[in-house]
C-alpha cells in the first residue's frame, strides 16, 4: 500500500538516505532540506517535505517550495497523482517542476491534464553531467584573473547575472532584495567565482548546491563581447580547483539544454560526462 508521510525529525534520516542514493539528480531537494529543514518557512526555497512509501519502503521524496517549484525524486515507477493529491491542500501554487526527468515529467504531465491553463514560459529537457575529481588531474589550475566574488562585487555581478537570465529566458521569480540576499549569502559561503579584465567582471560561475563531497554548478556566463576567448573554461577550471581544495568535493554535477551545443562542448572538454536528463519547467 502506498502512503504519503510528512517529513519530521523522526523520519528525516530515512528520507535523506533515500535522496543520497540519487544525489546527482536530487541536489535541490538535499540542499533545501539540509539548509531550511522539512517545513515551510519564510525562505523562498523552503517547503513542506513529504515522502511516498510502498510497503514501508521509501519510493519518492517531494516538496513544493515557497517560490512555487515542485521538486521530485522517485525510485522507479510511481503514480504521480499521489504527489499532486498531497500538495493540493498546500497554500502555495505550482509554478514550475524541477528535478530528475523521469521523476518530474510524469508529475508535470499529470498536472497539465488536470490544469490545462497551465503553460510554462520555460521548458527544457536538460542533459545532466558529472565530473569526477582525480588527484592526478593537472588541468584544474588557478587563473590569476579569477577569484571568489565578494559582497563588494554585487553591482558588477547583478548586471552580468541579469544578462544571463535574459539570454536563457528563465522567469524571474525573486525580488531584487531576495536576489541580493542570496548573492551575499553565497559569497559568504564561497559559492560565486568571477573573472576580471581591466577591473570589469567578464565571466561568472557558481555552486547553486554545495553538499558533502558534491557540488552542483550553475550560473555560467560570459559577457557577449568577451566570448570565444576561453574565459568560461578558465573560470570553471579555477572554480573546480577551489571546489576540490576548499569544499572537499569528490564530484561535480551540472545540467544544460540539449540544444546548447557550445555549452555541451565546453563541459565535455573539461571532462564532464553525460549521466541522464534533468527537467527544468518554469513559469
Amino acid at each position: 500500500m502506498t502512503k504519503t508521510i510528512p517529513l519530521e525529525n523522526a523520519n528525516l534520516h530515512t528520507a535523506m538516505q533515500f535522496l543520497l542514493r540519487f544525489e546527482e539528480s536530487a541536489q535541490f531537494l538535499i540542499n533545501n532540506l539540509t539548509n531550511y529543514g522539512p517545513h515551510l518557512t519564510d525562505h523562498h526555497s523552503s517547503g513542506d517535505f513529504k515522502m511516498l512509501t510502498y510497503n514501508s519502503t521509501v519510493t519518492a521524496v517531494f516538496c513544493l517550495t515557497r517560490r512555487g517549484n515542485l521538486l521530485v525524486q522517485c525510485d522507479g515507477v510511481f503514480d504521480p497523482q499521489f504527489v499532486l493529491e498531497n500538495i493540493v491542500s498546500d497554500s502555495l501554487s505550482i509554478r514550475g517542476f524541477v528535478g530528475d526527468w523521469n521523476s518530474v515529467y510524469p508529475v508535470y504531465k499529470a498536472y497539465k491534464n488536470q490544469c490545462r491553463q497551465y503553460k510554462p514560459s520555460f521548458y527544457s529537457k536538460e542533459i545532466l553531467y558529472r565530473f569526477q575529481f582525480d588527484d592526478n588531474d593537472n588541468s584544474l589550475i588557478h587563473d590569476s584573473r579569477v577569484r571568489l566574488l565578494k559582497e563588494c562585487d554585487f553591482d558588477k555581478w547583478v548586471l552580468l547575472n541579469n544578462r544571463y537570465i535574459e539570454e536563457l529566458g528563465i522567469p524571474r521569480d525573486l525580488t531584487a532584495s531576495q536576489a541580493k540576499a542570496q548573492f551575499l549569502t553565497a559569497t559568504k559561503n564561497k559559492l560565486w567565482w568571477g573573472m576580471f579584465k581591466d577591473n570589469n567582471l567578464v565571466s561568472i560561475s557558481a555552486l547553486n548546491s554545495n553538499n558533502k563531497n558534491i557540488g552542483q554548478v550553475g550560473g555560467i556566463f560570459t559577457s557577449e563581447n568577451e566570448r570565444r576567448k576561453g574565459y568560461s573554461k578558465a573560470t570553471m577550471l579555477h572554480m573546480l580547483n577551489d571546489c576540490k581544495l576548499i569544499h572537499q568535493h569528490a564530484k561535480s554535477i551540472l545540467f544544460t539544454a540539449d540544444i546548447d551545443l557550445p555549452a555541451k562542448k565546453l563541459y565535455e572538454s573539461i571532462g564532464y560526462i553525460k549521466i541522464g536528463y534533468f527537467a527544468l519547467i518554469l513559469s
